[in-house]
């Protein structure tokens, strides 16, 4: 039926994955109703002789069926019998599953348990494990452990990504014992291995930052680096690189392939030793979701080389989807909606942009192509990055000509040190160069992100999302009515749509106020023009003080004293930066905002809407927001209150 169809996997593919985003948005129990509807809808176009021999409409409704099929099998099966734990404190036997990461105030682990001291309870899953100290464990070793288990979160979107990597529970351990394990260990504990030593080899290379971005680009371990790096890589709109996918896998493999062709190595054996770099590569950075998907879509293009067939690359992307969507979480995860929509840019919209210029200069005509390639990633990526992130950066459209290249200079430097670092002459040699483009990409970054913030561009108005949608639109509308798109009316058309928005998102940008509640407890209040900062005490907080006063260009003109240190956002404050404790904090921070402290609770008043902040509270109307994520059990989010100045009120949770 589907033989004469273009494109199956791409149809397949996407249509799963919409379908799954939808599903994890509605209520469950609503999803047995959609999934009888796509039952009957499926049985009819297969009735129906036009629909079936035109094969579309009965792939796209078994692809919705399937989606559903896989939803309410995982749900019912793994993560509501997962959730009944609740709550509840259990003995445990569990394993460390992967390198623990250690915050200021604790250790956290990705563990799965062997078994559950409970009767008719769910066994073997993986959660994530909070711990005061550190656990005298080796990797698979049987930790006899008590633990009070807590539900991730209320849904897949708000669980950052835990859903898709199927954690539904996180835990607090409470005490532990050690039974060293006598059984052979998996494969896993051999990539874990191998990643440990990587990042030990990188330590003894390089220092602070150079070590964290070196980790990053490798293995996509992110745990080293700096908040400011990450700052700075996220205003240049350079964070893709330190996420292993697409560049990361084609530099391993067709750098691979480039040596044996050199080397004279048979067209087989050229493309069957990448397949098995391309295996290891993806265990050493995880099997995360977005390497799977460049590992995927690699792994079709070399073996299309092997038989002689060239590999289609929507296709390929469909197919790569299809793959990762047996976890019907995945396309919750932004990493994954990114990366796909990403490449989906890349193979629908560059195009068009390419018939766009023909330049006969090598140089010339490269540049061209990598900043067509940049907008396309950019366009197709926007409503994923105002769902997730509600800013996009326009420094990325030329910054990324120069740091992909230091990128893949140092990854593949990096690599050779990996595989040549044990002989003293080439290891200085390589890591010259390794320097070079480490080096590069910091200060690039560094330099840009302090002089030219303001290119980072905040999508928090709903009116972004609005222009999105009409973009869309227009572009559904060229296709269903006009069969094509045409590029330069297109252009002018999302161009005419932003700006008008832009200029509508500045009036109420100077007529709004907001206050941020960071996962850590810290009260940030601001508007165009002024900064007030309470209860600061980590760099946590210093970060996301960072991150606001840069966006918004804003100085910190009030800083209120906390233990920590007053100097913290000393970088950040004007000259006439008033500094005072608690007792006698009444300020106005301008003619809409007033704070002050009675002695037990800080009382906000802005424009005519009041809010309370004691110890463990945020309060405004009926709804209390936490001051600390560890209440919420690592639900690490920040929450911003947008108050406008028609007296709405507009809540977001910040990544």
């Amino acid at each position: 039926m589907v033989s004469g169809m273009k494109r199956v996997f791409a149809f397949i593919g996407f249509s799963l994955a919409l379908t799954l985003i939808i599903l994890n948005i509605i209520p469950l129990s609503a999803i047995k109703y959609i999934a009888l509807s796509a039952v009957i809808l499926f049985i009819l176009s297969l009735l129906i002789t036009k629909t079936r021999q035109a094969a579309v409409l009965p792939v796209v409704l078994g692809s919705v069926l399937f989606a559903c099929f896989i939803f309410l099998f995982v749900s019912y099966n793994t993560v509501l019998p997962q959730l009944e734990l609740d709550g509840t404190s259990q003995n445990v036997v569990l394993q460390i599953v992967d390198i623990p990461q250690k915050s200021d105030d604790n250790y956290s682990y990705v563990v799965k348990t062997k078994s559950v001291d409970r009767d008719n309870t769910v066994q073997n899953f993986k959660f994530k494990l909070v711990s005061d100290y550190k656990i005298d464990a080796d990797y698979y070793d049987n930790v006899n452990a008590q633990v009070v288990f807590y539900s991730v979160a209320d849904n897949a979107f708000d669980s950052y990504g835990y859903y898709g990597d199927s954690i539904y529970l996180t835990g607090y351990l409470l005490d532990y014992t050690v039974d060293e394990s006598t059984e052979s260990p998996p494969l896993n504990y051999y990539f874990i291995q191998v990643r440990l030593y990587i990042k030990e080899l990188m330590s003894d290379m390089f220092d602070d930052d150079l070590y964290g971005l070196s980790t990053a680009l490798l293995i996509g371990d992110k745990s080293n680096l700096s908040q400011d790096v990450q700052s700075n890589f996220k205003i240049c709109g350079a964070s893709h690189l330190m996420a292993v996918s697409g560049l990361h896998t084609s530099v391993v493999c067709m750098g691979l392939y480039i040596i044996l062709k050199f080397l004279g190595a048979r067209p087989f054996t050229r493309n069957i030793l990448p397949l098995f770099a391309l295996f290891i590569y993806v265990g050493l950075a995880d099997f995360s979701k977005s390497v799977l998907r460049a590992g995927v879509m690699m792994f079709i293009i070399l073996v299309g080389n092997i038989i002689n067939s060239k590999a289609d690359l929507l296709n390929s992307l469909g197919f790569a989807t299809f793959i990762l969507c047996f976890n019907p979480f995945a396309v919750t995860d932004v990493s994954v909606l990114l990366t796909v929509s990403a490449v989906l840019g890349i193979a629908v919209i560059f195009p068009k942009l390419r018939k766009l210029y023909s330049v006969k200069n090598f140089i010339l005509n490269g540049i061209l192509d990598s900043v067509a390639v940049t907008v396309s990633v950019m366009l197709s990526t926007l409503p994923t990055m105002w769902l997730f992130f509600k800013n996009v950066s326009l420094l990325s459209i030329l910054l990324n000509i120069i740091l992909i290249p230091l990128a893949q200079i140092a990854m593949v430097c990096c690599l050779l040190l990996v595989i040549f670092g044990g002989i003293p002459v080439l290891s200085v040699c390589i890591r010259a160069f390794a320097d070079l483009g480490l080096k590069g990409m910091l200060c690039i970054t560094e330099f840009c992100a302090e002089h030219f913030s303001f290119a980072y561009i905040s999508l928090n108005s709903e009116m972004f999302g609005i222009a999105i949608a009409l973009v869309l639109l227009f572009i559904a509308i060229c296709i269903l009515i006009f069969k094509h798109i045409d590029v330069r009316q297109g252009i002018a058309f999302t161009l005419a749509v932003f700006l008008l928005v832009g200029i509508l998102n500045y009036y109420n940008i100077k007529n709004s106020s907001y206050v941020t509640i960071t996962d850590s407890g810290c009260i940030i209040i601001y508007d165009k023009d002024n900064l007030l900062v309470i209860d600061a005490d980590s760099s946590d907080d210093y970060y996301s003080v960072k991150s606001i006063a840069s966006n918004n260009n804003l100085l910190v003109n009030f800083y209120v004293e906390s233990d920590y240190n007053k100097t913290l956002l000393s970088e950040f404050s004007s000259e006439d930066c008033l500094f005072t404790d608690n007792d006698n904090l009444d300020i106005d921070l301008c003619s809409s905002i007033n704070v002050k402290y009675d002695g037990n609770e800080y009382i906000i008043t802005v424009y005519d809407k009041y809010l309370t902040a004691d110890k463990q509270f945020v309060t405004v109307g009926n709804t209390q927001i936490y001051r600390s994520a560890n209440d919420l059990f690592l639900n690490t989010q920040d929450t911003t209150l947008i108050f406008m100045d028609n007296c709405e009120i507009q809540m977001r949770k910040d990544d």
